[in-house]
């Protein structure tokens, strides 16, 4: 089985490589076309599918089950199971479904690569034009979903946008009018696109507390000056018990009066480390810095500094959810760099008790406490320590009365309360952690 990859560059979807599927002994292969070689010889960064397979001519690179950038862009969470649903495919293996799920689902997921055989045939017709008020996407109106089903993208197809909270990606007019734009072909067409959040599970109100206290932690970020999902843009809708988080995409921007799709790769898929591995935090700095000591644009003192105040605010935050597929890297304009945080909320507080899959390990971190002075001097052959622990303390004194801007952000007081949040033994804890 052959899969044609395409990647989003100078302004149009190029067909870049193939991808040979061997289904007895699940060998995948991965060989850039001809024409895409003599293009973008040696290039590794927005060109390439992924870090770690640049373009090369004499070259097809093989490995035993998915690469990573695969694993990247097939649906997972939420998404996934409403294609297995969709495809009536529950029941066969998982690589029988991710098989199938190559060629139907892999439309228009973030990033700028997609499989070529799954976007669907174009027709031009009523459908095409459609567009809904935003009150319709908010509850989900019965015409929208038939809408977002025909085009693809129910929680999946053209939301591409993997995790176990619901989510559709859609443009959004001038005029407040919404739609599903599932060829990403119109480049003059500037229509802003939005990544939209519902509450995991049912919408229970432990959910929707989360995702409310999400849009609050996005605010507080902005003013932490944390290279974050741009707040202006961003909104939270309510609509009685109807709950979204609309997010601005920031793998999309509107240059020259066109779109331009950014390349986004997990730190699972640089790493080629499989969905679910539990990581420790000096061996991902150490892998990516590794991975990427030949990337002129890329700055690793700084990429060191940006991940450990990262994980610092997962902690204070009680973002536990700290997996390898909520931190990855973007590329642009031939330069490679940390993405802005997105995936930022409470999740300690999730009754599906979600842990920490990305620790320091022991000495430095062990039930709850951190050595971040030890920590840091740890990193001392990769960035500048005191300069790392000076910002670590100035962003420490700026998380006093984090709490209290919170209630002001909107979150319930009684959420805030929560014990396993820790939002009352801030100080407390940055005090023992000698941060202030």
């Amino acid at each position: 089985m052959i899969f044609t990859l395409q990647i989003f560059h100078h302004q149009v979807w190029q067909d870049a490589a193939s991808l040979a599927v061997d289904l007895e002994t699940r060998q995948v292969s991965l060989e850039y076309l001809d024409g895409y070689k003599v293009a973008y010889l040696f290039e590794n960064l927005e060109t390439a599918c992924s870090v770690n397979y640049p373009v090369e001519i004499f070259q097809t690179y093989r490995r035993q089950g998915w690469f990573g950038f695969i694993d990247d862009i097939l649906p997972s969470g939420s998404s996934r199971r409403y294609w297995l649903q969709k495809l009536g495919i529950a029941e066969l293996s998982v690589w029988q479904q991710d098989l199938q799920l190559l060629q139907e689902a892999v439309i228009a997921p973030v990033g700028n690569l997609r499989i070529k055989e799954a976007v669907p045939e174009k027709f031009e017709d009523s459908l095409q034009q459609k567009r809904f008020s935003i009150q319709e996407v908010i509850s989900l109106n019965i015409d929208f979903l038939e809408y977002a089903q025909e085009m693809g993208a129910v929680s999946g197809g053209a939301t591409g946008a993997g995790g176990e909270a619901p989510k559709l990606l859609v443009r959004q007019s001038d005029d407040q009018q919404i739609w599903i734009d599932t060829y990403q072909d119109d480049l003059d067409n500037l229509d802003q696109h939005y990544l939209v959040k519902f509450p995991r599970g049912r919408g229970a109100l432990r959910d929707r507390q989360i995702l409310q206290a999400e849009y609050a932690y996005l605010q507080e970020l902005h003013r932490l000056q944390m290279n974050a999902i741009d707040i202006s843009k961003t909104r939270l809708e309510i609509e009685g018990e109807a709950m979204s988080l609309w997010l601005p995409r920031f793998d999309v921007c509107y240059q020259s009066g066109k779109v331009e799709h950014f390349a986004l790769e997990s730190v699972f898929s640089i790493l080629e480390k499989p969905a679910g591995s539990v990581l420790n935090h000096f061996d991902v700095i150490d892998g990516v810095c590794d991975k990427l000591r030949n990337a002129q644009t890329f700055d690793s003192e700084a990429f060191v500094r940006e991940w450990v105040k990262r994980d610092f605010l997962n902690v204070i935050f009680a973002n536990s959810d700290n997996h390898g597929r909520n931190s990855a890297l973007i590329k642009k304009h031939g330069h490679i760099e940390l993405s802005p945080i997105y995936d930022f909320a409470p999740m300690r507080a999730d009754l599906e008790q979600i842990v920490r899959t990305i620790k320091w390990g022991r000495p430095y971190e062990a039930g709850g406490e951190f050595d971040w002075q030890g920590i840091v001097d740890q990193l001392n052959e990769l960035t500048d320590t005191e300069r790392l622990w000076q910002e670590m303390r100035q962003l420490a004194s700026q998380l006093l009365g984090l709490k209290q801007r919170l209630v002001e952000y909107g979150v319930d007081e009684d959420f805030l309360e929560i014990p396993v949040l820790g939002m009352n033994t801030i100080d407390a804890r940055l005090q023992r952690w000698q941060l202030l």
